[in-house]
């Protein structure tokens, strides 16, 4: 998200219409780890191409620099050449995201990266995700002060309309149109391991990295959409609208799946504010006040009343409990 808003900005446009429109204008409020809807997150990507021009992606990643990519960025920046690089990025990204996947394999002379949605999208949305990936691996491999063109094949979704002309000029004619909405992407192993011209700092020594959970742990719709809940929880109560147009379903559609896992969308909105409750207790010297307004409560004495009828005690008891 990042890029993407430091790109808007930059260019001297308002970033909050477009997270509004999203539904993502909590983002401001969250922590580089704090994951978002992926769908919200490629509305958002559309909506740029969509004023900006398809090729949007090529000139978000030229802009940013590695560590504005994020955590995939700070993974990336500890390896000592792309194939390294690819490979933590393949291992990280059950942490980056539950409902992609982005493999690596070798065989003999060539690596193949395959990156997946698990949900389906409109083919010019595929197209902006796929253009922002490449991008991202493009610049991945000028870190070995090679020159272009670094991937040897591409295969990606054309832009309805604009095809894959306007962004020929930069990968040559290494393109080719897939309609499955899969990225296939191969590039030389002989180039891939080449060194980059200076390693970074490895930020996945990072303690608070190793205390993230993957994301997929849990394949339920229920562990997927406790996240969501907790990041849009920074703009107040979210309603179970926002949370089936995350899902990419409809309110009834969402209210089946997880009756189906033997809860409701109240039983997981309990469940993500007791467990914010209780690590901000337990963090010490946070004010009800502080807790209130992070937990989307409109006032204390409504998050006095939750917590109580959670836990059967007071916010304060609560804290000094040892129980908890």
């Amino acid at each position: 998200m990042l890029p993407l808003v430091r790109w808007i900005e930059v260019n001297r446009r308002r970033s909050s219409p477009y997270l509004a429109e999203a539904d993502l204008d909590y983002w401001y409020a969250l922590s580089p780890f704090e994951p978002i809807p992926l769908r919200n997150g490629i509305e958002l990507l559309r909506a740029l191409a969509r004023d900006f021009g398809p090729d949007i992606g090529m000139k978000i990643v030229n802009q940013a620099s590695v560590v504005e990519l994020g955590f995939i960025g700070g993974v990336a920046l500890g390896a000592r050449n792309p194939l390294e690089a690819l490979q933590r990025l393949s291992h990280a990204m059950p942490m980056h995201s539950s409902h992609e996947t982005f493999r690596v394999s070798i065989e003999e002379d060539q690596v193949h990266i395959h990156h997946t949605l698990a949900f389906q999208v409109d083919d010019e949305s595929t197209h902006a995700v796929h253009v922002l990936l490449i991008s991202m691996l493009q610049q991945l491999m000028r870190f070995t002060g090679l020159q272009s063109p670094l991937l040897r094949r591409v295969e990606m979704m054309p832009h309805p309309k604009a095809g894959l002309a306007h962004i020929s000029k930069t990968f040559s004619d290494r393109l080719l149109p897939s309609k499955s909405g899969v990225l296939n992407v191969s590039i030389d192993l002989s180039v891939a391991q080449v060194p980059f011209q200076a390693v970074a700092r490895d930020r996945t020594a990072n303690p608070r990295v190793g205390q993230i959970q993957p994301l997929t742990e849990d394949r339920s719709l229920a562990a997927s959409i406790r996240p969501v809940i907790a990041a849009m929880l920074h703009g107040g109560e979210p309603t179970i609208e926002r949370i089936a147009r995350a899902f990419g379903g409809s309110v009834r559609s969402l209210q089946r799946r997880l009756s189906d896992e033997g809860t409701s969308y109240s039983e997981q909105l309990d469940l993500v504010r007791r467990e914010l409750a209780l690590a901000h207790l337990n963090e010490g010297d946070v004010s009800l006040t502080d807790l209130s307004e992070r937990l989307g409560y409109s006032a204390q004495s409504a998050l006095t009343r939750a917590v109580r009828r959670l836990t059967g005690l007071t916010p304060s008891q609560l804290a000094d409990d040892p129980r908890f």
